[in-house]
């Protein structure tokens, strides 16, 4: 209760200054294709819930019938404007309609797409008993989630296999320990993040290991662990197929 009480009075707060700076950002990327600024990708929410998460977008119209989940730096789906959206983290201000909704949170597992969620195992099924969250550890530690896959040659597996198992784990380790102090912590990194990232994972992995996590968390959260295929928890190898897709040998690269 204390937690959503403090998502509302956040939201209320916050929404003010937001629409203050989506309407200016609204008008740019309508001008820009005349189509609509915002998308409302369907994501999978608490207890397998689906609902519509909301963005400014920053792709192409149409951009997910491609059928690519993740999207790696230099994805010729984003516009211009979009890449400066992404990297300030701009896209993200429509979900504080998502707060208020209570289809969201301002800090839980970052939601996934339905074929992604397919795609957990017994153990990673337990992140869906949380409310999603606009940010959380994850977001903080893979904040350069797209320059993590940019050279991988099927964009969706290489996130299934490099960064899914340790966003999962986050995503555990969060669920373990969580409260509204710890929140108000990660929303402070989070912000911190578009000032000074190195300062960033510094003070994140300090929090970590405070709580207790194993030495290769933080070690991950300090981004010091090399990126290399894992099996995501639950699973006991890497994963080699995402579903719905054809193997990566018969796919054609996107770069």
């Amino acid at each position: 209760m204390s937690k959503r009480l403090f998502d509302i009075a956040l939201a209320l707060f916050v929404l003010p200054p937001i629409l203050l700076v989506l309407a200016p950002l609204s008008i740019l990327i309508w001008l820009f294709d005349r189509k609509s600024p915002v998308y409302a990708g369907l994501r999978v929410g608490k207890d397998m819930r689906p609902y519509r998460q909301l963005k400014l977008r920053t792709m192409t119209p149409n951009a997910d019938k491609a059928g690519v989940d993740a999207t790696p730096a230099g994805d010729p789906r984003i516009t211009p404007l979009g890449h400066r959206l992404r990297r300030t983290k701009l896209d993200e201000l429509p979900q504080v309609l998502n707060v208020l909704a209570g289809e969201m949170s301002f800090v839980g597992p970052r939601p996934n797409c339905v074929r992604e969620c397919l795609m957990y195992s017994e153990v990673e099924l337990r992140i869906l008993s949380a409310v999603p969250g606009v940010t959380d550890i994850s977001s903080i530690v893979f904040s350069d989630e797209q320059e993590i896959l940019r050279h991988e040659p099927d964009p969706d597996l290489g996130y299934h296999r490099l960064v899914r198992p340790w966003k999962s784990r986050f995503c555990l380790f969060y669920l373990e320990h969580r409260t509204l102090w710890l929140d108000m912590q990660l929303l402070g990194l989070t912000a911190l993040v578009l000032v000074s990232r190195p300062f960033a994972l510094t003070l994140l992995a300090r929090r970590l290991r405070a709580l207790g996590a194993t030495e290769d968390l933080v070690s991950m959260a300090r981004r010091e662990q090399p990126f290399r295929p894992m099996a995501p928890p639950g699973l006991d190898e890497p994963v080699s197929m995402v579903v719905g897709k054809a193997p990566p040998s018969t796919q054609e690269s996107r770069h």
